[in-house]
């Protein structure tokens, strides 16, 4: 079992953690282990996708019982502001659609993280960002998913997300230019096994660094309550039955740490 990112947190001193979400449900659904922590720092979501569209496609939302996007969204906002209400963690819904999410909203958003008025804050250092990490299996690889899903019967991670790729890759520039703490976390269920081409020799190779792996192993009947909390996602992400969504919900959530200065590598 990896160390705990909450005693990593207490140890570095970070008192504030922001935690970006590509979705509606990311954070929570990865990093329930640190916001249910009554020894972690005050946590904030920023989420970056929470808007529909009746141009995108409606296969997701209907299958959640929607009409469309538009209307998924807008359940899902409520159910994520609730969600976060009971764990004691900020909410910030940023207002993107899919696609719509450039560079220069990446500059405002981390302008939101810090502001500029900060850049000679000695606290500065006390911030984290965590990133998601673009878990998932690598591409050439989904066969290899394929027969190891049916021979278990029980899924283990899919391959990455694009939409958590772009939030991480468009962010994570802004934030080292600024030399604010930079983390990531991987996203359920898109995490894969740390093998050869894990998530962590990934990231090292994204910032061309070293990164440090941590982990973090919630309670699974707390973790299904804060899950619960997103009722238009549970039986399409985590099963039907309780027994089900136990099984996928009782394993280690994986966190990396990255210096916020390049002497610390």
């Amino acid at each position: 079992m990896a160390k705990s990112i909450v005693r990593h947190l207490e140890r570095s001193g970070t008192r504030r953690v922001v935690i970006v979400s590509p979705h509606l449900d990311d954070a929570v659904f990865s990093t329930s282990g640190l916001l249910l922590s009554a020894a972690a720092p005050h946590c904030e979501v920023m989420t970056v996708f929470t808007e529909g569209s009746t141009e995108a496609d409606p296969a997701w939302a209907q299958a959640g019982g929607f009409a469309d996007t538009v209307a998924e969204h807008d359940a899902r906002r409520e159910e994520d502001r609730l969600a976060l209400a009971r764990l004691g963690a900020g909410c910030v819904h940023l207002g993107f659609r899919p696609g719509s999410f450039t560079a220069d909203d990446a500059a405002r958003v981390v302008e939101q993280i810090a502001p500029p008025k900060t850049a000679l804050d000695p606290t500065r250092g006390h911030v984290l960002c965590l990133l998601p990490a673009g878990a998932g299996l690598p591409a050439g690889r989904q066969r290899l998913l394929g027969l190891y899903q049916r021979l278990m019967r029980c899924p283990r991670g899919v391959p990455a997300h694009p939409e958590h790729l772009e939030v991480r890759d468009r962010l994570l520039p802004h934030l080292r230019r600024r030399g604010l703490q930079v983390g990531f976390y991987s996203e359920f269920p898109y995490r894969w096994r740390d093998w050869r081409w894990s998530v962590r020799a990934r990231l090292g190779k994204l910032c061309g660094r070293h990164v440090w792996r941590y982990g973090e192993r919630p309670e699974p009947a707390a973790k299904l309550a804060a899950v619960t909390l997103y009722r238009s996602q549970l039986a399409l992400v985590f099963g039907t039955t309780r027994e089900e969504q136990i099984r996928r919900i009782d394993r280690e959530e994986e966190y990396f740490a990255l210096p916020a200065r390049e002497s610390e590598a």
